[in-house]
């Protein structure tokens, strides 16, 4: 579906002219609360204006054939309200963004299967004090578990089959 962007986007609209985009009422006021753009093919870097969208509560960019290029821009951490957060299979690399301890309300991330690097940073993951789900395999990561990752309260739903298992010459030197 090609996207007019020309036209005022609101909730009367968003279904049939962009598709992937849900825009709801907040307060009276149109706004973005969920891009789902899985498997479309999508190219380049995810831009730093995304953080604008403060009513949003889901991004997904899984399964873009590892065409998305750069690093997670810290603007994300300003998405207070996202509660799911899909960046597997994008092709993304870099480090996990400090920022990513501002999403508090995320239930769910998922970022396996694709180039990010470097350890977890502590103090991070452990603010998601309501991360029922968490997906972080085969990447580059390295490093211990931050002790905020390995005393979570919810690492009970946790699988870390789908959290340790790196690409070959990573890993985490301390998994459950």
């Amino acid at each position: 579906t090609k996207w007019d962007i020309t036209a005022p986007l609101t909730e009367a609209n968003a279904a049939a002219k962009w598709n992937g985009v849900t825009v709801a009422k907040v307060n009276g006021v149109d706004r973005v609360t969920r891009i789902g753009l899985n498997a479309r093919n999508l190219k380049g870097p995810i831009p730093l204006a995304i953080g604008y969208l403060s009513e949003l509560t889901q991004l997904d960019l899984n399964n873009n054939n590892q065409q998305l290029t750069g690093t997670i821009p810290p603007s994300i951490g300003n998405l207070k309200r996202l509660t799911a957060l899909t960046l597997s299979r994008s092709g993304l690399t870099g480090t996990i963004p400090l920022e990513f301890a501002n999403l508090t309300a995320l239930t769910s991330l998922q970022m396996h299967t694709s180039n990010f690097i470097g350890p977890i940073p502590p103090n991070v993951l452990g603010k998601m004090t309501n991360l029922n789900s968490l997906e972080l395999k085969a990447n580059n990561f390295s490093g211990p578990l931050p002790a905020d990752v390995l005393n979570h309260p919810k690492k009970g739903s946790w699988n870390f089959a789908n959290i340790c298992p790196q690409n070959p010459g990573y890993g985490f030197t301390t998994c459950p």
